[in-house]
C-alpha cells in the first residue's frame, strides 16, 4: 500500500512535477491511480477482515474481471497476480465465510448442507484453488465448498451442531458465537511476517557491516603491531599463550581490550610480526577469530586488561 500512496500523491501533484515527468508517465500514474481508487483500495482495508475473507477475494476477482471495460491491460495484468492470492478460497479456508455477517442466510444454509453431505477425504486438501478468470463472474462460494471443508471447523476444535439449524438461528446459540469470536481473532494478512523479514534484513546487513569494520580495524591493528612490535614485545615462540591489546572495533565504542589466543606458527609473513618473528596472521573472520594461512586458526576471547599473558 505504502507504494499506492506514493502514487497517488506523484499523481495528484503531476502538474507540479511535469517538467520531471513525460506525458506518458503522467498518464501511467493517472491509469494506476483511478485503478488504487476504483479497485484496490476498498480490498486493501477489508483485507485484515478474517471472516469476509473468502467473500472479499471472489468479489475481487469479480471488480477484476469487470474493470476490463475501464482498462483491459491493467485488468489483466492485475488478474495474473491476483489469481495466485486466492489462499480464503481453498476448500478448507472458504469455511470462514460461515462467519461473515455480510452473507446472506440462504448462502450460508446452502454451504451447510453441502459440507453435512460430502465427505472428509483421506487425501491432503489442496491449499489454492485454480481459478479461470473466463468464468469467474459466475462462481458463488457454494462452488469453492467440498466435505473437506469440515477440516476448518475439526482444525481448530468447533462443534458442528450449529450447522444442522437454519442459519437464521445461529446467532442465538452459544456456540456458534464462541466460534466467531475465535475465527475474528485469526489472522488473515502477512503484515507479522513482512516485519520479521524487514528486521532480519537490517540486521543481516547491520551485522555485515560490523564485520568489515572488524576486518578492516584487525588489519590496521595487525599493520600497527608489525610497527611496534620489535621495540616493545618480547619474543613468542610457537605454543606460547598471548594477550595481545586491540582496539575493540567489533562494538560500538572504541576503548581498546585485551584478546587472548595461541600462535600457531611463524613465518617470514609481513602481517601480524610477533617479536622478532613474523606471525601468519591474514584476516578477521568473525570480531573474535583469527585466520591464519593454510588452515591453522587461532581462536581469540575476551580476557581481563589485568591478565598476565601479554606479546
Amino acid at each position: 500500500m505504502a507504494k499506492a500512496l506514493y502514487c497517488l500523491k506523484l499523481c495528484l501533484f503531476r502538474r507540479q512535477l511535469a517538467p520531471a515527468l513525460t506525458t506518458s508517465e503522467a498518464n501511467g500514474l493517472l491509469r494506476i491511480a483511478v485503478f488504487i481508487v476504483k479497485a484496490y483500495v476498498n480490498v486493501w482495508f477489508e483485507a485484515p477482515n478474517s471472516t469476509a475473507a473468502p467473500r472479499n477475494d471472489l468479489q475481487f476477482l469479480k471488480d477484476l474481471k469487470a474493470y476490463e471495460k475501464v482498462n483491459r491491460k491493467l485488468a489483466v495484468a492485475a488478474q495474473i497476480r491476483f489469481v495466485y492470492h486466492s489462499w480464503y478460497l481453498s476448500e478448507v479456508n472458504v469455511a470462514f465465510c460461515l462467519f461473515d455477517d455480510q452473507l446472506p442466510f440462504s448462502e450460508k444454509d446452502q454451504i451447510a448442507k453441502k459440507m453435512l453431505s460430502g465427505e472428509i477425504s483421506d487425501n491432503p486438501p489442496c491449499k489454492k484453488v485454480a481459478i479461470d478468470m473466463k468464468y469467474v463472474c459466475d462462481r458463488n462460494l457454494i462452488d469453492f465448498v467440498t466435505g473437506n471443508t469440515c477440516r476448518f471447523l475439526r482444525i481448530l476444535n468447533f462443534d458442528t451442531d450449529f450447522l444442522k439449524v437454519p442459519a437464521e438461528q445461529w446467532r442465538t446459540r452459544d456456540d456458534y458465537n464462541m466460534n466467531k469470536r475465535v475465527v475474528a481473532f485469526l489472522r488473515v494478512v502477512n503484515d507479522t511476517g513482512e516485519r520479521a523479514v524487514k528486521l532480519m534484513k537490517d540486521f543481516n546487513l547491520n551485522n555485515a557491516r560490523h564485520q568489515a569494520a572488524a576486518r578492516e580495524g584487525f588489519l590496521a591493528e595487525a599493520a600497527r603491531m608489525n610497527r611496534t612490535s620489535e621495540r616493545r614485545l618480547p619474543e613468542a615462540n610457537v605454543g606460547d599463550t598471548v594477550a595481545i591489546p586491540v582496539a575493540d572495533v567489533g562494538r560500538f565504542e572504541g576503548a581498546p581490550r585485551n584478546v587472548m589466543g595461541v600462535v600457531q606458527r611463524v613465518s617470514d609473513n609481513w602481517l601480524g610480526r610477533v617479536s622478532n618473528e613474523h606471525g601468519f596472521l591474514e584476516r578477521l573472520l568473525t570480531r573474535n577469530q583469527f585466520a591464519l594461512s593454510k588452515e591453522k586458526f587461532v581462536n581469540i576471547e575476551d580476557v581481563p586488561r589485568e591478565a598476565s599473558c601479554r606479546l
